[in-house]
């Protein structure tokens, strides 16, 4: 699945703009899924490159994959800029100024990771910047401390957000609060309402899951298609059926397999390998990384796929069992169901849905009974 960057002439007015703005400055872009904020954050790089070629330029990532995302496409761009997941920045900074106790393999307790900006915060304040101008994806999931310690660390500074997707505790609830932080004004501050990724049909459904209202003008979705299918399984062995059918017959399309918990993706993994023999070479994330110069089929979970996009979306094993209830699960879904360009599958077996699929409103898919 190779990023795939649109050419200036296939951007919008406003995605024009947002590249084009001045390199000096602080600006906020908002925008929901598919509103391209990803793409434009790419090419918002390029612009600042070419315009000042001897510019640092630092780019941070939340998660792994998506940092090997957007590497993809800076590459395809063949533009010559810094991309760095947060935690990685974190630990190489604190390892420069002797303030990291681990080793290169050691395991890092899960507590301390939180903790990383507030002690550079406390222990490493800066006197200069360290570079020219930051980009900062899915700013919602970063906390009030990170953001504090970037605001330090650069003077001019692109940030993009949509709190409607923050899937973290520490993440930031109201933009307002990453305007505040980095001190970026109201004027400055820019929102992309167009859906250029999902179709009417797919934003319908997935809006009328979400946890809260999110206002989406099905004027602003620019592509139709059929309805998402909710597919109701004999059982497990038909369901791992259905889904190398539908993979089988769209070989040529980008497929996300996409599940709440790691271990259903593990065995989904091993089931649909055994299932054919392994000719179809499916990819499962490691290490939240994927290969993306390679076209096969991805299995990870729902918060590692965002900022990510499919042809397909399949979701399976959306059985009660397999969802426990929690009050992100909705916004997970949410996002998972906004992955998806062109179809949206979502399948269960043994009669037993998650109660989330009940949540669903019923005109905006249509279910299968696949026997």
């Amino acid at each position: 699945m190779p990023m795939k960057i649109p050419t200036n002439e296939e951007l919008t007015d406003p995605q024009l703009e947002i590249q084009d703005l001045p390199i000096s400055g602080r600006y906020l872009i908002t925008g929901g899924p598919g509103s391209g904020k990803t793409t434009i954050a790419i090419r918002r790089t390029e612009f600042i490159k070419k315009d000042s070629p001897n510019s640092s330029v630092q780019t941070f990532l939340f998660t792994n994959t998506l940092n090997d995302f957007f590497g993809d496409g800076v590459r395809s761009l063949r533009v010559n800029s810094n991309v760095t997941v947060w935690a990685k920045w974190q630990v190489g900074f604190l390892r420069s100024h002797e303030d990291w106790e681990f080793n290169t393999g050691d395991r890092v307790p899960k507590s301390v990771w939180p903790t990383l900006s507030r002690r550079i915060l406390d222990n490493h304040p800066l006197e200069e910047t360290l570079y020219d101008h930051l980009i900062i994806d899915e700013a919602q999931d970063y906390s009030v401390s990170d953001l504090s310690v970037m605001n330090q660390i650069a003077d001019n500074v692109t940030v993009f957000a949509d709190e409607n997707q923050r899937l973290r505790d520490r993440g930031i609830e109201d933009v307002d609060e990453i305007k505040e932080v980095l001190s970026i004004d109201e004027e400055d501050c820019y929102d992309l309402k167009e859906n250029h990724r999902n179709t009417k049909e797919i934003m319908a459904s997935a809006v009328s899951l979400a946890p809260e209202e999110i206002d989406i003008d099905p004027d602003n979705i620019m592509k139709s298609g059929q309805k998402p299918r909710i597919i109701s399984n004999q059982n497990s062995d038909k369901e791992i059926e259905y889904i190398s059918r539908v993979i089988k017959n769209n070989r040529q399309k980008d497929i996300g397999i996409l599940h709440l918990e790691n271990t259903v993706i593990e065995s989904l993994y091993d089931e649909l390998s055994n299932y054919n023999d392994n000719e179809i070479n499916y990819e499962i994330m490691r290490r939240q990384r994927f290969n993306f110069s390679i076209p096969s089929p991805k299995l990870c979970t729902l918060d590692s796929a965002k900022g990510l996009e499919f042809d397909i979306v399949l979701m399976p094993r959306m059985n009660q069992d397999y969802y426990y209830e929690h009050p992100k699960n909705l916004k997970r879904i949410y996002v998972g169901m906004t992955r998806a360009r062109e179809d949206l599958l979502i399948s269960y077996s043994g009669g037993y849905p998650t109660v989330y699929l009940s949540q669903i409103d019923p005109e905006t898919v249509k279910r299968v009974q696949n026997q």
